[in-house]
Formats: structure tokens, C-alpha cells, sequence
């Protein structure tokens, strides 16, 4: 069966074995690279914004604090799978980290919110790669409000590729710094300041 190409870019594993979707995932997504603005769902994203889903969800009761808002915890751990999620359609996926014995670590984060979130509300989080060198990558990631489209919180993390059991930093693939690149241009970001160096 023919899997039509609005679908594709917003499902690129559609009609595909398991074994391809992650690959055809990434693939789908950066075939878009140098688009000055384009639709994804039923919103408009410029370059200048995260365009890439990463994240989903809702926020439920248990997740709220004594004062009824989300706490701080959920957010962390929200943008913590968007932040996985975002490493795998580079290249970094848990299959290939065990198996090549390498590993991901947080450097730094930093946090900003902007509205408190509330049990029932439903998220999105969008992510793009802001910077890479030889061993580290910046990713930042933006939390929307579905029903209302308003920024809820951002977060920016620079993660260190490491040598699983020497724990000693190691050189990011030549792969993996070619689709950061295409990530990034996502975004229209191709100035010297964050491309790779």
C-alpha cells in the first residue's frame, strides 16, 4: 500500500519494516532541512523555533503538586524522554550505545518556565540541535500547551559522549555529526557559531 507523504512526514515509519523506521524516521524529517517554514500537524513552525516532535503527552493528577500545578520533577523527566528521543533520530540509539559500548551524559542544563501546566493538560515538546563540537552536543527543547499553542517551559541540556567503560569522552561518528548538522539546519541554524567544528 501506497503511504501518502503528508503521512510520511508526520509518521515516517509508516510502511516500514521495524527494523527501517528509526532510520527512515531521521531520514524523513531532515528531507526537509532547507525549507525557509513549513507545516507539521495543524501548525505553522518558523525556522527560528524547535520543529521536531519529540515528546508527547498529558499531565495527570499524580504529577501535580500540593498547589495543583505540575511539578518540577515531571518536567525534568518530560524533557529528559524528548531529549532521548532527540539523541536516537541522530544517530545515538540505545541499541547502538550498547552495542558500540558508548554512552550519553548531561553536562548542563538549564531551565525556563514560562506558565504553570495543570492536571489534564496536554503537551507537546519540539527539539533542535543548537550546537556540536568533537565530543559534546546542545540540544534545546520547547514545552507547548496544545490547546492554547503558549510556550509552557524550555530546556537546554549539552550532553558529553563518553566510552561506556573507561568513562572517558570520546569523538562523536562522523554520522552522527552529519545528521546534527541536517538537524540544525531544521532550524536555519548555519552560522559558524553552531555548525560543526
Amino acid at each position: 500500500m501506497q503511504v501518502p507523504k503528508s503521512k510520511l512526514l508526520l509518521f515516517p515509519g509508516l510502511g516500514k519494516s521495524a527494523g527501517d523506521s528509526r532510520r527512515d524516521a531521521s531520514n524523513a524529517l531532515l528531507h526537509h532541512a532547507h525549507s525557509q517554514s513549513y507545516i507539521c500537524g495543524c501548525e505553522r513552525f518558523v525556522p527560528d523555533r524547535p520543529t521536531v516532535v519529540t515528546y508527547r503527552g498529558i499531565v495527570y493528577a499524580h504529577q501535580c503538586d500540593h498547589t495543583g500545578q505540575m511539578s518540577v520533577m515531571w518536567y525534568a523527566d518530560k524533557f529528559d524522554q524528548a531529549w532521548w528521543q532527540t539523541l536516537s533520530m541522530i544517530g545515538l540509539s540505545t541499541a547502538r550505545m550498547r552495542s558500540e559500548n558508548l554512552a550519553v551524559a548531561p553536562m548542563e542544563q538549564h531551565h525556563q518556565y514560562s506558565r504553570e501546566l495543570h492536571a489534564g493538560d496536554v503537551v507537546t515538546i519540539r527539539s533542535v540541535v543548537v550546537e556540536t563540537n568533537e565530543v559534546t552536543i546542545l540540544i534545546r527543547q520547547e514545552m507547548t500547551d496544545d490547546e492554547s499553542g503558549a510556550l509552557v517551559a524550555a530546556n537546554t541540556v549539552r550532553g558529553v559522549l563518553l566510552d561506556a567503560v573507561t568513562r572517558r569522552a570520546q569523538t562523536l561518528p562522523a554520522d552522527v555529526r552529519q545528521r546534527a548538522t541536517l538537524f540544525m539546519s531544521l532550524n536555519g541554524n548555519t552560522s559558524d557559531s553552531t555548525s560543526i567544528r
